[in-house]
């Protein structure tokens, strides 16, 4: 299962939430799985705590957009690469 994560300067709520997410999952999820989060041009520090998620919790990457908003970063199509 692909999970898409969505964030925009969430550097503060990030960190817990994504260790919630990978607990979970790894705890007892019963398919393969992968987490990306994809930072929707974050304007703080959300991408470089992201990216340091992503090297600590295996199974989570991290990518960039670089335009904000649905229309022209289409989130959706993230994990489908």
């Amino acid at each position: 299962m692909e999970i898409v994560v969505p964030v925009y300067n969430e550097e503060r709520a990030l960190p817990g939430c994504l260790r919630t997410l990978h607990a979970r999952l790894t705890e007892g999820f019963p398919f393969p799985w992968r987490v990306t989060v994809a930072d929707n041009a974050s304007t703080d520090g959300t991408l470089t705590v992201a990216r340091r998620l992503a090297e600590e919790l295996p199974g989570v990457d991290a990518v960039h957009l670089d335009r904000k908003g649905p229309w022209t970063c289409p989130v959706q199509r993230v994990g489908v690469q």
